[in-house]
């Protein structure tokens, strides 16, 4: 028999699971468009995604 260690995610993992899908979708939505895509795919933009969602995950009671 083997042993299982449990994989639990912590809420960073979660965090980046939502923002990579959302990302993707992001994406796929923009289709090329240069000036959406630094404006919702630029670093900065993932950045602030990754921190509110983060936020969200840690704080609901405020949203």
């Amino acid at each position: 028999m083997r042993n299982r260690i449990p994989m639990h995610k912590t809420v960073y993992d979660h965090a980046a699971a939502i923002v990579q899908d959302v990302i993707k979708a992001r994406g796929e939505a923009i289709n090329g468009d240069k000036e959406l895509i630094e404006t919702y795919l630029g670093d900065e933009a993932v950045t602030e995604l990754y921190k509110k969602t983060f936020r969200v995950l840690c704080e609901p009671k405020f949203f």
